[in-house]
């Protein structure tokens, strides 16, 4: 009987390897049908649609693929390939839309999430991916800025320098503007440099700054495949100093004694007179009854 029992046990261990393994080749191999393979982009590329793959791509898609050419995608199995990886590229636009349509395992169907256009978007996003791997990242990035007081204007130039060591004005660099708060960072604004490297913000006038009018400014210039972030901080006085209130000052609940709401006043005042006034009654009412069972006496 112990035999047997073992017997079960390896033959179970057995068909439990074997379709692991089969699970494996299969998940590892994904064949697309051949008529799918040779479909064509229908959607012509444009500055605006690899823009709008992107986006697509950030919100369905980079949870579990990660940020393209980082190679950090989620722990799975099989793990979500890099889609700027070779792997992914050296597909054809007809076997990316069937995977990203139809889903499989633990990737699902985007059929019915995202338009066809946007599913064509995205492979355009996929196949800029290739131009940024061969681009050869700047160095030395800095960040200048002059400020207009008047105005509470900051205009921003964005450069670098190539291996030659040559200074190049960064266009097209997202840059975030944003002010310190006492619980963290508020985005003012995201602008993108021209083709001097040159973009600008406007501050309202009427942000609340610290007790001083102070600022903190904080200008970030977006990670891209050319370069690094990079930060710069500088504080100006271009807030509205917040008027602070002296809560010992007005009458409300957590002021002192002497400030006291009036109605806090009057009812604090009105229960202590009903007690009283209730015992008083008690006493009265027994004390007549007392002296008027002394005379039935």
């Amino acid at each position: 009987m112990k035999k047997n029992n073992i017997n079960i046990f390896l033959i179970i261990l057995i068909i439990l390897i074997f379709f692991s393994f089969s699970g494996y080749s299969q998940n590892t191999n994904w064949e697309v049908p051949s008529d799918k393979k040779t479909v064509k982009n229908s959607v012509l590329t444009s500055k605006n649609v690899v823009e709008k793959g992107k986006s697509l791509y950030e919100k369905n898609c980079q949870s579990c693929h990660g940020i393209p050419l980082k190679n950090n995608g989620i722990s799975l199995f099989p793990p979500p390939p890099d889609v700027g990886s070779q792997k992914v590229l050296s597909q054809s636009d007809g076997e990316l839309f069937y995977k990203i349509s139809v889903g499989r395992g633990s990737m699902p169907s985007f059929q019915n999430v995202i338009s066809d256009e946007g599913r064509w978007s995205i492979i355009h996003f996929f196949r800029q991916l290739s131009q940024k791997k061969n681009v050869q990242k700047l160095k030395n990035i800095k960040i200048t800025y002059f400020c207009v007081d008047s105005s509470q204007r900051i205009n921003v130039e964005v450069f670098g320098e190539n291996e030659k060591n040559e200074k190049l004005f960064i266009s097209d660099a997202e840059m975030d503007f944003l002010i310190k708060r006492n619980f963290g960072l508020l985005l003012l604004r995201s602008e993108k440099t021209d083709f001097q490297g040159k973009t600008s913000i406007l501050f309202s006038q009427n942000l609340p700054a610290d007790s001083l009018g102070n600022l903190e400014i904080i200008i970030s210039l977006k990670e891209d495949s050319r370069f690094d972030k990079v930060e710069v901080k500088l504080t100006k006085k271009w807030g509205i100093i917040p008027k602070t209130m002296n809560f010992n000052e007005i009458r409300a609940l957590w002021s002192l004694r002497a400030r006291s709401p009036f109605w806090l006043i009057f009812s604090y005042f009105g229960v202590v007179f009903g007690v009283w006034f209730g015992i008083f009654y008690v006493l009265f009412l027994l004390l007549k009854i007392y002296k008027s069972g002394g005379k039935n006496l």
